[in-house]
Order: C-alpha cells, then sequence, then structure tokens
C-alpha cells in the first residue's frame, strides 16, 4: 500500500491556507455579529459576504497600505466549497508538484503565481475606478 504522506511544503502550504481561511472566517463572523448587535442603521446592515478583512485577504484600494495580502490573500478561502475545493486541489497537486520540481521550485511557483494574479488584479481594478470614478469598483 502507498503512503499518503504529503511533502514539507505542500504541508506547510496546507497549514497556512487552513490558518488563514479559519482566521479570516472567525474575524467576518465576529465582525458580523459586532455590527448587527450594534446597528446604527437598521436600513443598510451589510450581509456577511459583505464583510472583509484587509490585512489578510485582497482589498485593491488598500493593498499598498498592507502590501503582504498579494501573497496572503492566495491562501485564503472565503466559502466552505470553495475551501474544500481549494484545500483537495492544494493537497494532492502540491504533493505531485513538489515530488516532481522539489520544495524550492514550487514555492517559487507559488509565489510567482500568487503574487502575479494578485498585483494584475489590483492593478486592473484601479484602473476601473480611474477610468469610472465610481468607488464601487474597487
Amino acid at each position: 500500500m502507498k503512503s499518503l504522506s504529503v511533502p514539507p511544503f505542500t504541508r506547510a502550504c496546507l497549514i497556512v491556507f487552513v490558518s488563514l481561511s479559519v482566521i479570516v472566517g472567525l474575524l467576518r463572523y465576529l465582525q458580523y455579529g459586532n455590527i448587527h448587535s450594534n446597528p446604527k442603521s437598521p436600513d443598510k446592515l451589510p450581509s456577511f459576504n459583505d464583510i472583509y478583512v484587509p490585512y489578510i485577504t485582497l482589498v485593491p484600494n488598500l493593498s499598498i497600505t498592507y502590501p503582504w495580502v498579494l501573497l496572503t490573500s492566495a491562501f485564503v478561502e472565503q466559502t466552505v466549497v470553495g475551501f474544500l475545493i481549494t484545500g483537495a486541489t492544494l493537497a494532492l497537486a502540491g504533493r505531485y508538484c513538489e515530488r516532481v520540481w522539489g520544495g524550492k521550485q514550487l514555492a517559487i511557483f507559488v509565489a510567482i503565481q500568487s503574487g502575479v494574479a494578485n498585483i494584475m488584479t489590483a492593478l486592473v481594478l484601479y484602473l476601473l475606478y480611474v477610468a469610472t470614478r465610481d468607488p464601487k469598483v474597487v
């Protein structure tokens, strides 16, 4: 029977992924509870999906203030279904890629993939804001 062991870098990525996702979920839940227990205006209460954690997840207009989110937001999933799918994909694909490429090359790939994707997202949203001057875009 084959071993289902997870290589070290993939294990570290899974630990970071689960930890950050749980932390963001708990912070969103606490913030949601605080908002709904002390409503300032009952007409405009945000839903749970409208709450974000800007110092862990990517919020384009705050990315300059918190530059580390360009990497940490790649390890955060905010829905249960997304969490399960991303966790399984990360475990299986990371295990395969780390055995083929090695931990160092996989770390470089993850850093480039998540960093470039998040930088491009922030730039496109910023350009949309400049073009439309609509704060809802960002």
